[in-house]
């Protein structure tokens, strides 16, 4: 059996990684001319580190990787809003949660499935099936064939557009500005600490991302400035932070203004049905989700796992792809609306609300609501 990839991200990768695994000989085709991951730090729950495992990549990973025992929100004057013990969480699942560098991530990836599997430089202009295959032709005039294939092609999926044109994504109203620091700067951040700040209108974080870095993001609610340069963008984050906490702001400033990210938020809203015939789809090209609940590279190498193992029940290939993605929509459904919802919380500005949402979030109630959430999130067989 054959099979063709469109998509040389996380998904990407992890889809090809588990194809291989399932012995099918598959092809990764990915626009860029080169794979490589612009990003800082990724948070990778529990039920991703056990997609991993799947994958056979848990020790390389891990390897990489620094393991978050807590996490921990405070106001942005340091009053203490509520602890999650992820280390129970993960002993009680099987697997602890980490951040590591998205890059490392990619290439643990891209080794495991070997680069002689993929295609680079290859946009993918359209698919046609006839005939119980599946032909893929690109930009560049050259053409695939296979028994089927996998969508993997990101948010802006031309796949997923061709076949549903009716999708589209969402803004989710604000932005994110991310970066890494060396762990010199942390300024006293505990080990195994991840550190999250709710302010008025906007959110923060920061955690350990390896033996070298502190990953931290930081959100505003609005529209990018597409004309600011990487001084005007660092001189804004500064100034809102004023008066944080110094263990964030100490890593905000350590990071060189022309290595911030900056990335409107967006997700795509869940459609009655993924793939047809031959054509099944994986991460972001189709259930992409605001960053709100950590979840959007695990859920794509969740896909992947899951799409192996459909492969190798014995069922016909589009009865396989089908019950692939029966088993995989109910669940990425439920994280893109339950993280936007959370986004919406979070983002709040009202003087009001913001009070309202801190008096709530140090009730035993709000503590269970959570845990439960997270334990919901990060459960994964």
């Amino acid at each position: 059996m054959t099979a063709i990839v469109i998509g040389g991200g996380i998904a990407g990768l992890a889809v090809g990684v588990a194809l291989k695994q399932a012995g099918i000989a598959v092809t990764v085709f990915e626009r860029a001319p080169i794979i490589s991951e612009v990003g800082a730090g990724l948070t990778v729950w529990s039920n991703g580190v056990i997609a991993l495992d799947a994958l056979g990549l848990k020790d390389k990973v891990l390897a990489e990787s620094s393991v978050i025992l807590e996490s921990v929100a405070i106001t942005a004057d340091s009053r203490l809003l509520s602890r999650v013990d992820l280390d129970k969480i993960g002993r009680r699942l099987g697997a602890p949660s980490i951040c590591l560098s998205r890059g490392k991530l990619q290439a643990i990836l891209l080794g495991a499935l070997g680069s002689e599997n993929v295609r680079t430089g290859r946009a993918c202009v359209r698919t046609e099936q006839a005939g119980g295959r599946v032909r893929a032709s690109f930009e560049d005039g050259t053409e695939a064939e296979s028994d089927f294939l996998v969508a993997a092609d990101g948010i802006q999926s031309g796949v997923r557009l061709r076949l549903h044109p009716e999708s589209r994504v969402r803004r989710a109203g604000y932005i994110a500005w991310r970066g890494l620091a060396t762990r010199s700067d942390s300024g006293g951040l505990p080990s195994g600490q991840d550190v999250v700040i709710c302010a008025r209108g906007c959110q923060a974080a920061m955690l350990e991302c390896g033996s070298e870095f502190l990953f931290w993001y930081l959100t505003r609610n609005g529209a990018p400035v597409p004309s600011a340069s990487p001084d005007d963008r660092k001189a804004e984050i500064t100034h809102r932070i004023q008066g944080w906490p110094g263990v964030f702001t100490n890593c905000v400033n350590a990071t060189p203004a022309a290595a911030i990210l900056e990335n409107d938020l967006v997700d795509v809203r869940p459609l009655e049905r993924w793939g047809v015939g031959r054509v099944t789809f994986a991460g972001d090209a189709i259930h992409a989700t605001t960053p709100n609940l950590g979840q959007g590279a695990a859920m794509g190498m969740e896909d992947a796992v899951v799409l192996g193992r459909c492969l190798v029940a014995g069922l016909g290939v589009e009865e396989a792809l089908r019950e692939y993605e029966r088993r995989r929509k109910p669940r990425t459904d439920w994280i893109v609306r339950e993280s936007f919802r959370v986004g919406r919380v979070l983002q709040m500005e009202s003087a009001m609300g913001v009070r309202l949402r801190e008096s709530f979030t140090r009730t035993p109630l709000a503590q269970w609501m959570g845990e439960r959430m997270f334990m919901r999130a990060m459960s994964f067989k």
